[in-house]
């Protein structure tokens, strides 16, 4: 009799501990997002890439409450006809609706890698918005085995704001960031190229050189740098300010200009 209420009482524990290991699985189940099409407005298309870059584009969009978070980005790439097709998901953790209740304006930014790509002009295209207007992708031909044709600076953060002492018309850019130690020398920043191309795209080049440990020292280069640059060309509305880095890397930052 004994052993019989020792087997039922087992009996009787296994099935509490299923029931809560179900009920935690399925409470662990509802706190999972899932996954919904990622709400684009835009997609920006920065320029100067080779056939041996990590080839990048730009997305732009907001998602309209705060339990939306940017997900994943299926790339299809046809090389025949030079199409590229984008595919973007968002995480939504919104298990209750009470999400939708709470309405707001939460713009994101996601830069989206499409690998190597052979030379030529590409269209890019979303795969739900097949007829949203994107700037052609022009990959040319690489003229060096580096990553990029030049040594660009670790630029950590980049501003843009809108210069009052140039009557607004001009826009300044701040870059910072911090150069890595080397051996029997530093580098220094050379100069720093701009250029505006379609799509209000602000191409950003920081190049650095080289120099002598002696040079170092008689110039006092620290290895931190803050450089700021005044855009020539006035821009207007939202444009994305594509930084080249070290390392064939890039710091992406969509703003809103003032007119």
């Amino acid at each position: 009799m004994r052993n019989a209420r020792i087997t039922a009482l087992a009996s009787l524990v296994a099935g509490g501990l299923a029931s809560a290991g179900a009920a935690f699985a399925q409470a662990a189940s509802d706190l999972k997002p899932t996954l919904v099409p990622a709400p684009v407005d835009r997609i920006f298309v920065p320029l100067g890439f080779d056939d041996n870059d990590n080839v990048e584009v730009v997305l732009s969009g907001h998602f309209t409450n705060a339990c939306s978070k940017v997900g994943p980005v299926r790339v299809d790439v046809d090389a025949a006809r030079k199409v590229v097709t984008l595919t973007p998901q968002s995480f939504l953790y919104d298990r209750t609706g009470r999400c939708a209740a709470q309405e707001m304006f939460v713009p994101f930014t996601q830069t989206v890698t499409l690998g190597n790509l052979d030379v030529g002009d590409y269209r890019v295209r979303l795969a739900d918005q097949p007829d949203l207007a994107v700037e052609a992708l022009k990959v040319g031909k690489s003229t060096k085995a580096t990553p990029d044709e030049f040594l660009y600076a670790p630029v950590e953060e980049v501003l843009v704001r809108q210069s009052p002492s140039l009557g607004g018309a001009l826009k300044r850019i701040t870059l910072r960031g911090t150069f890595p130690v080397i051996a029997d020398g530093c580098l220094s920043l050379k100069e720093v190229r701009t250029s505006v191309t379609p799509g209000n795209v602000v191409v950003v080049q920081p190049i650095v050189e080289t120099l002598a440990a002696g040079d170092c020292a008689a110039r006092s280069i620290s290895r931190e740098f803050t450089f700021r640059k005044n855009l020539s060309d006035p821009l207007s509305g939202m444009a994305l300010v594509h930084v080249r880095v070290m390392n064939g890397q890039s710091l992406n930052r969509v703003v809103t200009i003032d007119p």
